[in-house]
C-alpha cells in the first residue's frame, strides 16, 4: 500500500464518522427547553465544517502533510463528538443506529492510530502536536527549549519518511534561524532538487549556502541564484 492510498483512507474513514456524528445532529429539530442546546450544536457544526475546509484546502496547496492533515481530521472529529454530546442525545433515533455511531466514533479514530503504528508514521502525531504548540504565546527561553525537543524528531522524521519535503522545509527554516547555515543550505537544495519549478527554494538554497561559505560567492551559490531568477 502506498502512502497516499493509505492516508487517503485514513482520511475518508475520519470523513465518514464526522458525517455520522454529525447527520443526527442536524436532522434534529429544536423542540421547547432544547432550542438553545440545538442553536449551540449547530454553531459547533458550523464552525467544524469551516475549519475542515481550511484544513483541506491547507493539505491541497502542500502546506500541510498528510500525516498532520488526518492527524487535525482526528482531533476535529473527537471535538465534534465532545462539543456537541448532550446526556439526552441519545435518545434520537433507534439503538442501533446509536450502537454503529458510538462504534464508528470511537473505532475510527482507534483503527487510524493503529494504523500510524503500523505503518511507522506514529511519530508524526507527536510532531504535529509539538509544530501546533509553537504557534501558542510562550516566552522566548520556552520557545527555544521547544525547538531544541523538535529538531531531532524532525531530523528523524526526515530520515524515516518525507516525500513531499514539508518537514526538511520546517527542518531548513530552524536551522537558517539558528545559524546552522549549512545544514540549512543542504535541506534547501534538496527541497530544490524536489521541486525544480520552485523559485523560492533554490533561492533559499543560494541564500543560506552563501552564508554558509561565509559571503563567497562560489559557483554553486551563483548556479543556484542564477536559477532562481531565471523564473
Amino acid at each position: 500500500m502506498s502512502a497516499a492510498v493509505f492516508w487517503t483512507a485514513v482520511a475518508s474513514m475520519v470523513l465518514l464518522a464526522a458525517s455520522l456524528i454529525a447527520w443526527p445532529l442536524l436532522r434534529r429539530a429544536p423542540a421547547g427547553g432544547e432550542a438553545a442546546d440545538d442553536v449551540r450544536r449547530a454553531e459547533n457544526v458550523a464552525a467544524y465544517r469551516q475549519q475542515r475546509l481550511e484544513l483541506e484546502a491547507a493539505h491541497g496547496a502542500g502546506s500541510l502533510e498528510a500525516g498532520a492533515y488526518a492527524a487535525a481530521l482526528l482531533e476535529l472529529d473527537r471535538r465534534l463528538l465532545a462539543d456537541t454530546s448532550t446526556p439526552d442525545a441519545a435518545a434520537t433515533g433507534s439503538s442501533n443506529g446509536r450502537a454503529l455511531l458510538l462504534a464508528t466514533a470511537i473505532g475510527v479514530p482507534l483503527l487510524a492510530l493503529l494504523l500510524y503504528r503500523q505503518f511507522g508514521a506514529h511519530g508524526e502525531l507527536e510532531l504535529a502536536s509539538m509544530i501546533s504548540g509553537l504557534s501558542a504565546p510562550m516566552a522566548a527561553a520556552e520557545r527555544r527549549e521547544q525547538l531544541a525537543r523538535l529538531v531531532p524528531l524532525l531530523e528523524a522524521q526526515v530520515r524515516r519518511r518525507d516525500p513531499e519535503g514539508g518537514y526538511r522545509f520546517l527542518l531548513a527554516r530552524i536551522d537558517a534561524a539558528e545559524g546552522r547555515h549549512a545544514a540549512a543550505a543542504a535541506l534547501f537544495r534538496e527541497l530544490a532538487d524536489l521541486y525544480p519549478d520552485d523559485a523560492d527554494m533554490a533561492a533559499q538554497a543560494a541564500q543560506t549556502l552563501f552564508l554558509a561559505e561565509e559571503g563567497h560567492l562560489t559557483p554553486a551559490v551563483r548556479a543556484l541564484a542564477e536559477r532562481a531568477l531565471a523564473f
